[in-house]
Order: C-alpha cells, then sequence, then structure tokens
C-alpha cells in the first residue's frame, strides 16, 4: 500500500489505513510481539465466556486459543483480531514464552500453564 498516486486534496488508501489504527500498534503475548491487527483462531466457546485451556502458536505463525474441549467442528472457530483479546478478561497475562510449533495446556484458569507436545 503506497500513496503513489494520490492527488492534493484527497486522502490516500495508506492515510485512511493509519488514520484508522492499523498495523500500527503491537501487542505481547506469549513472549513475543505481534501486530494488534494479527488474526487468531478463536473457539467459540472462549468467546462466549469460556476460560482459555489451550493455547498453540503453529509453526506458520498462527495462534490459537481454545477452550481444551476435544470435539470442535469447522463452524466452533472464528478469525479474531489480537486486539480484540482483551488479555485481562482472557486471563492470558500468565501465558509462559511459547514458540512457534508449541502448545500449553492447562486443566482449569486457576492452574499453571504445561508444556506439551504438538500433535
Amino acid at each position: 500500500m503506497s500513496d503513489a498516486g494520490v492527488g492534493r486534496g484527497e486522502i490516500s488508501p495508506l492515510a485512511i489505513w493509519r488514520g484508522r489504527g492499523y498495523g500500527v500498534g503491537m501487542i505481547t503475548i506469549a513472549g513475543h510481539e505481534f501486530a494488534d491487527t494479527k488474526l487468531c483462531i478463536v473457539c467459540h466457546h472462549v468467546l462466549d465466556g469460556e476460560p482459555v485451556l489451550t493455547f498453540a502458536h503453529d509453526d506458520d505463525g498462527d495462534l490459537q486459543f481454545a477452550c481444551g474441549a476435544e470435539d470442535h467442528a469447522m463452524g466452533d472457530w472464528s478469525l479474531v483480531e489480537l486486539a480484540d483479546l482483551d488479555k485481562e478478561e482472557f486471563d492470558l497475562e500468565g501465558l509462559p514464552r511459547v514458540e512457534k510449533g508449541h502448545v500449553v495446556i492447562r486443566e482449569s484458569e486457576d492452574e499453571d500453564w504445561e508444556l506439551v507436545e504438538y500433535e
């Protein structure tokens, strides 16, 4: 995206994009910094208020937040911008550093995170 070809008095697509705050904020989660606009995969149970019990940092860099249930269907997942996940509300402040290709789980929101082998 660039300002090239924008005439005097016109608003460029880049200015609009920046003006909306896209791509300018960074969020630290699981020991890494990500753009606040990064899309994350979140199960609907978490969006409906269930605690995050499984966090995955996929090999390709995707972030997944899930309730821990293993019987999710394709329709149970949503793409959500990282900025829309309140770290306090979803109890994400205590996530340990999670490298790509790793998963952490916990039995309940009162338990510590445990690193497990990615399946």
